[in-house]
């Protein structure tokens, strides 16, 4: 998670300042990056929707659905974010 928030980061950072001969080559590869990511989130948040529904303890059911809230935030702020920077 660390890494997805620290290619945001990347990516917002270089679309402030376009001017510097390296921003262009950062930007899009923070924007791969995150597209990656954002792929790899679907495909964890599925995961876990579907080892969630088989769980019977309201504890272990209760993390799932936290973990899934967490990356679906993630998701939403990875897309608006790749969205944003490539218009």
């Amino acid at each position: 998670m660390i890494v997805v928030l620290l290619f945001n980061l990347l990516a917002v950072v270089t679309y402030l300042i376009p001017e510097q001969p390296w921003s262009e080559f950062v930007l899009v590869l923070s924007v791969v990056m995150i597209m990656l990511f954002v792929f790899v989130i679907l495909l964890e948040w599925t995961w876990l929707h579907h080892m969630g529904k088989a769980q019977e303890d309201a504890a272990v059911k209760a993390k799932y659905n936290r973990a899934k809230l967490i990356y679906t935030v993630l998701f939403v702020m990875g897309f608006l974010i790749s969205y944003w920077i490539l218009l």
